[in-house]
């Protein structure tokens, strides 16, 4: 389902200049994570025998829908009179952890995996995870999925609300 940005657009009209300015930082934080983890998995495609391709698909439709907002929100603050700010730790840390997760994934997932090999073995399903291409596509997909489930909880915790 295509994100609504009539609606996004409506919903920011309430908004006040610190509201507006607190989601410019969340998709601030969004684009450059969702940019990070682009790159390195682009850097990485051939070492990881096409695997890291899944976090350039993950990556990209978050970085066009926040381009999008961002085009909203950066309208709504013009509308009172104001500019946003972009914070350099709003792009920084978020590079930081995007990268911290993208080494983990594409560096640690075939010990990962051989760990979970192993334990499977114990449980008769190790035919199923011998595959360690499809182990560390599953891997790269789960820590890709839990960066940005961390990063929507920090949003929302910032937002003070679900």
């Amino acid at each position: 389902m295509p994100f609504d940005f009539e609606a996004y657009d409506e919903k920011c009209n309430g908004l006040t200049q610190e509201q507006l300015q607190r989601e410019w930082n969340h998709y601030t934080r969004l684009i450059t994570g969702a940019a990070t983890s682009t790159t390195i998995s682009s850097i990485a495609i051939v070492p990881t025998l096409g695997v890291s391709i899944i976090g350039v698909a993950l990556a990209a439709p978050s970085i066009h829908n926040a381009r999008k907002k961002r085009e909203i929100l950066d309208r709504h603050l013009q509308r009172l009179g104001t500019r946003h700010e972009t914070r350099t730790r709003d792009v920084l840390g978020s590079m930081a952890f995007t990268s911290a997760i993208n080494v983990l994934t594409l560096g640690f997932s075939t010990m990962g995996a051989s760990q979970i090999s192993e334990i499977g073995a114990e449980y008769a399903i190790s035919a199923i995870i011998e595959n360690e291409v499809a182990t560390k596509a599953v891997t790269h997909a789960a820590f890709d999925g839990a960066g940005m489930l961390v990063e929507k909880a920090h949003t929302d915790h910032k937002k003070g609300g679900p």
